[in-house]
């Protein structure tokens, strides 16, 4: 799986055990009739697939975690089950919704992006769970606050059942910051600011902070907290009318980049960053603290020069030179950010869901956490993750507890786009300019904005 969250590039390929085969290569349907009545060896004969991003790291341990998966379901049911693992991109996972939509064909149940949960309920590719589908898996109970706000429009339209959590949180460097005489993580942005700037030694190859502005994915998130906390929104409540235009996100943009052009708290090769630098610079003991960051990053420090000298916090909960959260401000732990399963309108619900509830059972959440480092998804779960694991889980699980979703809307893939092209081109001004004015930042995001409203309509 990728390192910072299930939904990055991937490359082709299909996973196949010896319980699990494969079905035909593309988008070729794989269920195979209506499902029986239940119980063990009711389904024998049928296959159910389902298409999941690649294996990028720790391979091993995920083919091991499929594998079992792929036995308990063969023990319970009789069935086959096969992981495809296909390249999808954003766009990529667009075009293969659309084609499921239009030919009934391909993988049983397809793994989306929380964001793209609204695409994919528009196309009317997917079935809709009922109470009672959602009592044979376990119930709504059993996930975390908030958690099923994206996976439809509303509770009784809900096409999305969570497979993996992936909260952030801000990530230090201990080693750094005791160096500096900083006793604790920030809680503010001006702290973190504060922070950066004594550990921040460029002769030594050391800064404060560091920054991915060229990401396809970050830069969104980075900004979604700064824009929460001052009281902002991407889009309306009404889900009607983008706000990227607004002071809120025009103050986030300015404040991020104020890192590199006022601060000069981050590497100066920064602006063409991506996650995967920013994550390895890092991991190689050159930054001392860093947010959006990922549970699943913790191998990558492991094994760096880093070591064990770094611990996760919440990210900073209070906008740059304030004290507290203005009018309408709210520090949510995460964003809500898991990727969800959808079944497809021609799979066999009744074989789907018997899948999902062994998937769902404590014992296979708390086997994708040991073999694979991927948080729990139901909190009975991610209790056992925090209390085997303190230092690494207790503010990940924590963050689940006060996670707020985004928008609800099919223009969600578009918005995030918007943001990274708003990233690139400020970066491209100040590596021009060496500055970044405020018309600059207000130019960009009313194209982005325009960009969003067009596909939100007027």
């Amino acid at each position: 799986m990728p390192k910072k969250a299930p939904r990055r590039k991937r490359t082709a390929a299909v996973l196949s055990t010896g319980l699990a085969v494969a079905c035909a290569a593309g988008l070729t349907a794989c269920a195979s009739g209506s499902a029986g009545a239940g119980g063990p060896g009711s389904y024998k004969g049928q296959k159910l697939t389902v298409e999941l991003p690649p294996i990028t790291a720790h391979a091993a341990a995920y083919k091991q975690y499929y594998a079992d998966l792929a036995a308990a379901f063969r023990q319970k049911t009789g069935a086959t089950l096969s992981f495809e693992l296909n390249e999808t991109t954003q766009q990529s996972e667009v075009q293969a919704i659309q084609q499921m939509a239009v030919t009934h064909q391909g993988p049983d149940l397809l793994l989306s992006a929380g964001g793209s949960n609204a695409m994919a309920y528009d196309s009317h590719a997917f079935q809709v769970l009922t109470p009672a589908d959602w009592n044979e898996i376990g119930g709504k109970g059993q996930f975390y606050p908030n958690q099923l706000s994206m996976s439809g429009p509303s509770p009784s339209q809900d096409i999305a059942v969570p497979m993996y959590n992936v909260p952030d949180a801000m990530v230090y460097n201990t080693a750094l910051f005791k160096a500096a005489g900083i006793k604790s993580p920030p809680t503010t942005w001006s702290q973190y600011v504060q922070d950066a700037e004594k550990i921040n030694d460029p002769a030594k190859g050391v800064y404060g902070t560091a920054m991915d502005p060229a990401d396809g994915e970050d830069p969104w998130k980075t900004l979604w907290f700064m824009v929460t906390e001052e009281g902002g929104s991407y889009i309306s409540p009404s889900l009607k009318k983008a706000t990227l235009d607004s002071a809120a996100v025009r103050n986030a943009v300015a404040f991020w980049f104020d890192w590199y052009t006022k601060f000069h708290i981050v590497n100066p090769d920064s602006l063409t960053w991506q996650a995967p630098q920013m994550e390895a610079a890092f991991a190689a003991g050159d930054v001392g603290e860093e947010v959006v960051q990922k549970a699943s990053d913790v191998p990558l420090y492991k094994d760096g020069k880093v070591g064990g000298d770094f611990a996760f916090a919440p990210m900073p909960k209070i906008p740059y030179g304030m004290t507290s959260l203005p009018p309408g401000g709210s520090a949510p732990g995460t964003f809500l950010s898991a990727d969800d399963l959808l079944i497809a309108t021609y799979a066999p619900k009744p074989l789907a869901l018997q899948f999902l509830k062994i998937l769902l059972s404590q014992k296979y959440q708390l086997l994708q956490y040991k073999l694979t480092g991927q948080l729990p998804v139901t909190t009975a779960a991610g209790a056992v993750a925090a209390r085997e694991d303190p230092a690494q889980n207790r503010v990940f699980v924590a963050n689940l507890g006060s996670q707020e979703p985004t928008a609800f809307v099919s223009a969600w893939g578009t918005l995030e786009g918007a943001l990274a092209t708003v990233a690139t081109q400020s970066a491209s001004h100040i590596a021009t300019s060496r500055s970044l004015s405020s018309a600059d930042i207000a130019n960009e995001l009313t194209v982005a904005n325009n960009a969003v409203q067009q596909q939100l309509g007027g």
